[in-house]
């Protein structure tokens, strides 16, 4: 029973043959003949009609190898793409051997306009009447009559195609792959896995399981891991670049060889895209690394990487505290190079304070590289933060010499806003200590200028 708007189109479709039929060979505006009409509308009895006709007046050749000027498609193309079997049939009654022969060898031919929408009956009659269109169905991009069902999903004209010529596997089963993982068709990857076949060795960077990857196709990926052959670093990789998290956790839970060094390289891949779902994976499988050396050397260069210090300058708190969950960077041995102290340069002290709450002994034991590491990067509002946690003990010679220097510049600018901003304490140390080096400027024996303000000391 035709749908009201399936009778509008056939109604169209008979309409126009009937047009176009006054003269067999005429053409409407868009150059179709009326057989291009009843083969692309799945019109059997007009096409008969129109055929018979073309046989009295003895231009049935002319009728069926007539071209569409604009792209060269004939009616069996037409009918080849809409998978109508019967038009198929009809125009292959008519069609000479040297005709098929030369339609096959067209950018696309009807084999592949067939194999391309999935229609096997259209493929099988196609391959029953020309068996040599397989070899020469080949799409101007490389793309084959294989290729193109894998790509569609198709998996029972994959096995159709591999019946009639099992040697496709060898020669195309590489191409046939790739396209299948990169559509995400999980059907045709487990139908090819199966034939005893793996990926092309001599392309092993532009393979099935990175494409799966790079596109998402987790029920692929999970089926190509089951060949050991596969480059899994080089996919995951691309799932880190495409912002695959599913995948990327799928990787890293599959392949627990992959948590080495190299996790340092995604996880600033993870920091320049800005995706906190991959970052958040990565850190969380991170945690699982027991070799306290990789970790190592994943954390240091992970707080020398450009790509946090961007983070922080641009606020990204939430990809901040991503990374606050990662134990092992918080229980990295405070230095210069900590966490605090990155922060404290480049960030601001909502973020220093989020630090401090679950690194609080970065600022024990005289430790005062966060506090200038602010001061060098000129961020006050930090640096006045800090002032306030610093350790102020009976060791302020040793204080004097790793602080006060620094604040001498500020003393002499801003002697005021440092006095409000700064603990008493602090404050009176700064004072002795510049009282003390404009003392030893006043001593004839020294070379230097009074005028010349004094030197900045950074001894950490």
């Amino acid at each position: 029973m035709q749908t009201l708007e399936e009778l509008h189109v056939h109604v169209a479709a008979e309409e126009k043959i009937a047009e176009a039929s006054l003269n067999v060979l005429g053409r409407d505006k868009s150059g179709w003949t009326a057989l291009h009409v009843a083969a692309d509308s799945g019109s059997l009895k007009a096409a008969k009609e129109l055929l018979a006709e073309a046989e009295l007046l003895q231009i049935v050749t002319s009728l069926v190898e007539a071209v569409i000027e604009c792209d060269d498609r004939t009616a069996l193309h037409l009918a080849a793409k809409q998978g109508h079997e019967d038009i198929v049939g009809l125009l292959h009654a008519y069609s000479s051997d040297i005709f098929l022969a030369k339609i096959n060898e067209m950018v696309w031919s009807p084999l592949f306009l067939a194999a391309l929408g999935g229609h096997v009956k259209v493929v099988e009659a196609l391959l029953a009447r020309s068996p040599a269109c397989l070899e020469r169905s080949t799409h101007w991009v490389g793309s084959t009559a294989l290729r193109a069902a894998a790509g569609g999903g198709h998996v029972q004209l994959v096995e159709v195609l591999l019946a009639h010529k099992p040697e496709l596997l060898e020669r195309e089963g590489s191409h046939a792959l790739e396209q299948a993982a990169r559509e995400g068709r999980d059907g045709v990857v487990e139908l090819l896995l199966a034939k005893d076949w793996c990926y092309n060795p001599l392309r092993p960077y532009h393979g099935a399981l990175e494409l799966a990857a790079h596109y998402g196709h987790v029920r692929v990926v999970e089926l190509l891991l089951q060949r050991p052959t596969f480059p899994v670093g080089v996919a995951l990789q691309a799932a880190v670049s495409a912002c695959q998290a599913r995948v990327v956790d799928l990787l890293l839970t599959l392949r627990p060889e992959l948590l080495n060094e190299t996790m340092l390289g995604f996880t600033v891949e993870a920091l320049r895209r800005r995706d906190r779902e991959v970052l958040r994976i990565l850190v969380l499988h991170m945690a699982h690394i027991a070799c306290l050396e990789t970790l190592e050397i994943i954390i240091n260069g992970l707080l020398q990487s450009d790509h946090l210090l961007a983070v922080l300058k641009d606020q990204c708190d939430e990809l901040l505290d991503v990374l606050l969950e990662f134990q092992p960077l918080l229980q990295h041995k405070p230095n210069s190079n900590s966490l605090l102290s990155v922060v404290a340069g480049y960030s601001n002290v909502k973020n220093v304070e989020k630090v401090l709450t679950l690194q609080p002994e970065a600022l024990r034991g005289g430790r005062y590289g966060p506090f200038v590491k602010a001061y060098i990067k000129d961020n006050e509002e930090v640096m006045k933060f800090l002032a306030w946690k610093l350790p102020i003990n009976d060791s302020a010679w040793r204080f004097s010499q790793g602080l006060v220097p620094m604040f001498t510049s500020l003393f002499n600018e801003v002697t005021e806003p440092l006095r409000l901003t700064l603990p008493k304490e602090l404050f009176g140390i700064v004072s002795s200590y510049i009282i003390a080096e404009k003392g030893s400027k006043e001593d004839p024996d020294e070379d230097e200028d009074e005028d010349q303000p004094p030197k900045k000391k950074l001894h950490v």
